[in-house]
């Protein structure tokens, strides 16, 4: 067996470390308030955060520097109403220039917002894609909207996570509803919809610090995009945080927390999860110790089965401190995503993949027998034309119709 040589030299030196340029961005209104949460945390200082909106209002509102009003001319600042298409529109709109400025030298995108309106469910494809130009790898975190929200939204949801799953887009998604494991009936709507952002913001910073080149047990990106690529996902976030400087016991108060994280959806959420996600966190005081119980006892809540990607981190900025963040992954069996395109099922009508089924459907196209018609080409008018002065050649009105003009038979072809 001979040792592949590989020429330092040779290798690309100007695409940065995954470390380098972590870009964030929230899209649409939910997105905007996740950002905000996320620029809020000490800890997050390292990345680089913006903000894209359709809605004028909502981008003067945000407190972060970077934001941007696209597709005004499509939306007249005033958001799209919930029209996925409007905002897949205003969002490939040449006032883009900025957004495709933003994340041009980055390492990795992590793009968030909340599924089912008009601006992040239409749009996040379209930045995804801007990035995927520049060979920037992309994994998007998007919120599912409350059933209290109705179908319409969730539908518009599902629809396009499952767009995303044909292209082979990297999602993690997190159903709002989760909230309802922990959170009292008396809690305040606002209050509600707040901690869940902040549970967001919480989960992207640790999935930066996830993969960070410089980590202590490091996770490549291709293991975390190999994981959340096998289908349609359901997810859950766990975040939980200790200081020495509040308790003697850091890491139990840390897994305490985590195991009530509003988005969790409780313990027994990670043992009957497929894959799980777990990052570690903490400054120079950070001990071995301190790391081997911590992730020995996350490890210990998962299922036999359950695949584990697992990365640990040393950060200044986490002095005296420790952040576990855990992501549960559940694969969604009961409907796996098909590569027939939708345009194929219409037409023919499949429901299973033998060769008799399809040419079943086909000879029933080809025994349909179209029949055109008949059109009403009875009235001679001149249409819009009726309030203008006539247009006359050869003494004839030439803005009616020349069939009508010269009294022409229509052959109905029967």
């Amino acid at each position: 067996m001979t040792a592949q040589i590989i020429n330092i030299s040779s290798l690309d030196k100007s695409k940065p470390p995954l470390s380098d340029r972590v870009k964030v961005i929230g899209i649409g209104n939910a997105g905007l308030k996740i950002v905000e949460k996320l620029s809020m945390i000490k800890e997050a200082s390292g990345l680089e955060i913006a903000g894209v909106d359709t809605d004028s209002a909502s981008i003067m509102k945000s407190t972060i520097t970077a934001k941007y009003l696209v597709g005004a001319e499509w939306t007249n600042g005033i958001g799209t109403g919930g029209d996925v298409l409007k905002g897949e529109s205003a969002i490939a709109h040449k006032s883009n220039i900025a957004v495709k400025n933003f994340i041009s030298n980055g390492s990795l995108l992590i793009l968030v917002g909340g599924f089912g309106g008009g601006t992040a469910t239409g749009g996040m494809p379209i930045i995804a894609r801007f990035a995927r130009e520049r060979n920037i790898p992309v994994l998007m975190l998007v919120t599912l909207p409350f059933s209290f929200e109705g179908h319409s939204k969730r539908d518009a949801a599902e629809a396009q996570i499952n767009n995303l799953l044909r292209t082979k887009s990297t999602v993690i998604t997190i159903p709002n509803d989760l909230l309802y494991c922990v959170l009292p009936d008396t809690t305040p709507f606002d209050k509600a919809f707040s901690m869940a952002n902040e549970e967001v913001a919480k989960a992207v910073l640790g999935i930066a610090e996830l993969l960070r080149c410089d980590s202590t047990i490091s996770v490549d990106l291709c293991d975390l995009l190999n994981v959340l690529a096998k289908g349609k996902t359901d997810c859950g976030i766990g975040i939980g945080t200790a200081s020495s400087v509040e308790t003697k016991d850091r890491v139990n108060d840390a897994l305490k927390n985590l195991l009530s994280s509003p988005l969790l959806g409780g313990k027994q959420r990670l043992k009957i999860s497929d894959a799980l996600i777990i990052s570690l966190t903490g400054g120079s005081d950070l001990t071995i110790g301190e790391m081997r119980f911590a992730l020995d006892t996350l490890k210990s809540f998962a299922g036999e089965h359950t695949e584990i990607v697992v990365g640990a981190n040393i950060d200044e900025l986490y002095e005296k401190k420790i952040q576990l963040t855990v992501i549960p992954i559940t694969y969604d069996k009961s409907n796996a995503i098909s590569t027939v395109p939708i345009e194929e099922k219409e037409l023919f009508n499949i429901k299973t993949t033998t060769h008799t089924a399809i040419i079943r459907n086909v000879n029933k196209l080809l025994k349909h027998k179209e029949e055109q018609p008949e059109l009403p080409f009875t009235t001679r008018s001149r249409g819009i034309f009726t309030p203008t002065s006539q247009t006359l050649y050869n003494g004839e009105d030439i803005d009616i119709p020349t069939f009508q003009r010269k009294e022409i038979h229509i052959d109905k072809g029967r």
